[in-house]
């Protein structure tokens, strides 16, 4: 029944229909559909008609015309729904669609939640994003569509890669610190082990030296050398 209402919107030649799916996939990802945190279903959501894609309104206002969309005003701003969530199942095209942006859809409604505790706590650090789920985030709010959407949290995106670019920084800095350190304890452990080695050189060769090289100056005396001498001219002791 859906698709069958959503075929009769779409163009019959085959180039324009396609076009015409893409411009509503951009408005259903990320704009009218995500993903359920809870029990990792699709479910609806409400956008502002302003950041809805330019191409896709004209289809947007059939959707609405057929009751499949809903439109409201809210605050002030005129805002878009799906008007039952069994949209999201029975419509082949956005069945596979949304399975193939689940883990995007998924980042960028924790992204949101993330930037709006952040804000609430007066930009209490301890909401930023680090690591490999800054990177993630980052390269999200590149993508078309998402970046789109993500424009709200860009001063939160901005603030964790000015704290993770600080924290890498003391990070490299305490390395090069521990590796200084640790060349200095080589560099002494090495002078210490030259100096022993060249006091066992040292010793090695007095040890080893023969006995008679260790003196020097004049012959060693001999025992006939040093022996007291007697005077020939005295006489013989009497009896």
């Amino acid at each position: 029944m859906v698709n069958t209402e959503i075929e009769q919107l779409l163009p019959r030649e085959p180039a324009q229909r396609q076009a015409a799916l893409q411009a509503l996939r951009s408005a259903f990802v990320p704009w009218l559909a995500t993903i359920n945190p809870d029990s990792d279903q699709p479910m609806r959501r409400v956008a502002r008609e302003a950041d809805l894609p330019k191409p896709s309104r004209p289809l947007i206002e059939a959707l609405v015309a057929r009751r499949l969309l809903v439109r409201d005003e809210r605050d002030g701003q005129v805002v878009i729904e799906v008007a039952l969530e069994s949209l999201l199942r029975q419509w082949d095209e956005l069945a596979g669609w949304l399975r193939e942006e689940r883990a995007h859809l998924k980042t960028t409604d924790d992204i949101e939640r993330s930037a709006t505790a952040w804000a609430g706590h007066d930009h209490d650090p301890a909401w930023l994003l680090t690591g490999s789920r800054l990177g993630d985030a980052e390269t999200l709010a590149d993508m078309p569509g998402f970046g789109d959407r993500l424009a709200g949290a860009r001063d939160y995106l901005a603030a964790s890669r000015a704290a993770e670019n600080r924290r890498l920084a003391a990070d490299e800095q305490q390395r090069l610190a521990e590796l200084h350190y640790a060349q200095e304890r080589q560099q002494t452990a090495e002078a210490h082990a030259t100096t022993l080695r060249k006091r066992s050189r040292i010793l090695q060769a007095v040890v080893g030296a023969p006995r008679s090289s260790r003196w020097s100056g004049s012959p060693r005396p001999t025992p006939n050398a040093i022996r007291p001498k007697t005077d020939s001219t005295r006489p013989p002791r009497c009896a």
